[in-house]
């Protein structure tokens, strides 16, 4: 059975009481969790360690968890979870809107750009002889749809 961190992205703000920074960074990698330094439209959770409150981060980290894009926990319920001591909060989690090529009107979800990039990385007019990243060839596509 696999740990419910496994494969999550992480953002951590500020420092734990428990040990270091590095340490439970660490003890997350060794159950399959990864960290970043920032909050991205991928995040699951953002750990709110011992901090002032008064960081930008901080701030989205609030802000994404109110709209259900990612779970904050204290640390407490970090390292509970971690441990084993208990199951992590069942939320929905709503996928952050992305937006595809600076309009406003094109927005997608993360899901929906993959499914239209698939979409149309498969379609048999879509020649490419050099291979591209997922979003150059999403927005070479859309565009070439929307026309």
């Amino acid at each position: 059975m696999s740990h419910p961190f496994e494969d999550k992205l992480f953002e951590f703000i500020g420092n734990p009481k428990r040990c270091t920074r590095r340490e439970a960074r660490e003890a997350l990698d060794a159950v399959g969790g990864v960290t970043d330094e920032r909050i991205l439209s991928f995040t699951d959770y953002a750990v709110a360690f011992e901090h002032d409150g008064k960081t930008k981060k901080y701030a989205k980290a609030v802000k994404d968890s109110d709209k259900g894009f990612l779970i904050l926990l204290d640390e407490n319920e970090f390292f509970d979870i971690l441990e084993g001591k208990s199951e992590p909060p069942i939320e929905p989690r709503r996928e952050k809107p992305m937006l595809v090529m600076g309009h406003e009107e094109n927005r997608l979800t993360q899901e929906e750009s993959l499914k239209e990039y698939l979409t149309i990385s498969e379609c048999p007019t879509w020649q490419s002889t050099e291979p591209q990243c997922p979003m150059v060839a999403l927005q070479k596509s859309t565009s070439d749809h929307l026309t």
